[in-house]
């Protein structure tokens, strides 16, 4: 309700929430501005006086009025996520892709021995202390056998 009423101008032309929201809209665009309810007294948007009323007032909004534990949240949090990643022209669902691609190049990665140079192996990942296993006791493997070939 605040911010409302501060773009609104109750506080004069100089508020910088004011000049911050006309300055958006000037040069991104209403396309480009989301709205977010976070309190549940201004969730009526046709209710929206002013500046905020008047580009976005009949446009959908985020609702994440509710306590942070609260059901509802969680998934208005996700969409407000989607919708960004929607307006910044990028696909959601690619960027999930993305995201299970790079835990599983993570994991991969994660059991992969470090080499340097030729192919030598200079540490080999040991299991972590949570997950006991037959090679997490093991040292990691420097012997000289491991050298490279000479060319």
């Amino acid at each position: 309700q605040n911010y409302l009423e501060k773009v609104g101008g109750v506080n004069g032309p100089q508020d910088q929430c004011k000049k911050e929201f006309e300055y958006a809209e000037r040069t991104k665009g209403a396309d480009k501005l989301i709205s977010v309810v976070m309190e549940p007294s201004v969730r009526k948007s046709d209710q929206w006086r002013g500046s905020v009323g008047m580009v976005l007032g009949s446009r959908l909004f985020r609702d994440l009025s509710a306590d942070e534990g609260q059901p509802g949240w969680q998934a208005g949090l996700t969409a407000l996520h989607e919708e960004i990643l929607l307006v910044k022209g990028t696909d959601p669902e690619a960027v999930a892709l993305q995201a299970q691609r790079s835990a599983a190049v993570a994991a991969a990665v994660a059991h992969t021995p470090l080499t340097h140079g030729q192919g030598r192996v200079v540490a080999t990942p040991v299991a972590p202390a949570s997950a006991p296993s037959a090679s997490a006791s093991a040292a990691p493997s420097t012997s000289a056998s491991a050298a490279p070939s000479p060319p």
